[in-house]
């Protein structure tokens, strides 16, 4: 996987978190807060990378298809947790990465799962990358 593939992953699960801060603001533009997001968490490599196609096509996959990525989570979850309770960046982790391992598809499973861990444990000091990684690891792929 390229590195800037990798920072791409990171890059919209950022704006996926920050636009479910501000649910409500009308002035969100996915260009202006992916910029933002390249400053926060300082990822110098996509300034020289303009092309920011595969954040975007993460981004709008997990809204385009939030219902049936829920669902699939909630599946693979069972009764042993409380999506709903979950931090919401730890759900657009989550998302996110179900969106490419059913919606995407263009990876194995286990390269995918292992993309989204790094992105956990970037965020994450705790337990939340084993959690994450079962919850991957039960997603029902066609």
């Amino acid at each position: 996987m390229t590195e800037i593939k990798s920072l791409q992953r990171m890059l919209a699960v950022q704006v996926l978190y920050q636009e479910s801060i501000n649910p409500n603001d009308d002035s969100f533009d996915i260009n202006e807060t992916l910029m933002d997001a390249i400053e926060t968490l300082k990822l110098n490599k996509l300034k020289k990378k303009p092309n920011l196609n595969f954040a975007k096509k993460i981004y709008s996959g997990v809204w385009s298809n939030n219902k049936s990525i829920d669902a699939d989570i909630l599946l693979a979850l069972g009764s042993s947790h409380d999506f709903k309770k979950f931090e919401n960046l730890l759900k657009f982790i989550l998302k996110a990465a179900v969106f490419e391992l059913k919606y995407d598809n263009q990876l194995s499973k286990k390269i995918i799962i292992s993309e989204y861990l790094k992105i956990t444990d970037s965020f994450y000091a705790n337990n939340e990358a084993s959690l994450v990684n079962g919850i991957l690891d039960n997603i029902q792929i066609n």
